[in-house]
């Protein structure tokens, strides 16, 4: 049985080198970007079960792939869930009405990390 592919995109390495080896533990195959284009060049190449973003990136922020994502049709359904230390609920908004599906401020435990994403893919957990 395949595994559930998770893309992280994120631009603090050391976060989204330890996000994927806690997904790795509970099942899922983690794939990392660490900016907007780097994650549409690796989706050219393996489309992921679910995205997990921060906001705050460089050259594109994490609005701008959202609306990048949903204006293409192989990638327009795939689950979004943005990871963001902005907390203000302006934030927030602005991301789900950019498409996002869920938003998970940081920090947040690995236990809330992967009760968002069972709503999208099975887990081992």
């Amino acid at each position: 049985m395949l595994k559930p592919v998770i893309l992280i995109v994120d631009d603090e390495r050391p976060y989204v080198d330890l996000l994927g080896e806690l997904l790795e533990k509970y099942g899922l195959e983690a794939h990392t970007a660490y900016d907007a284009g780097d994650a549409l060049f690796r989706m050219r190449a393996t489309v992921p079960d679910v995205i997990l973003m921060d906001l705050k990136m460089p050259q594109m922020d994490g609005l701008l792939l959202i609306d990048r994502l949903r204006s293409e049709r192989k990638w327009r359904k795939i689950p979004i869930v943005v990871v963001s230390a902005r907390t203000a609920k302006e934030d927030q908004e602005a991301a789900l009405e950019a498409g996002a599906n869920r938003f998970l401020t940081k920090p947040f435990s690995s236990a809330e990390l992967i009760e968002v994403l069972t709503e999208f893919v099975a887990t081992t957990a």
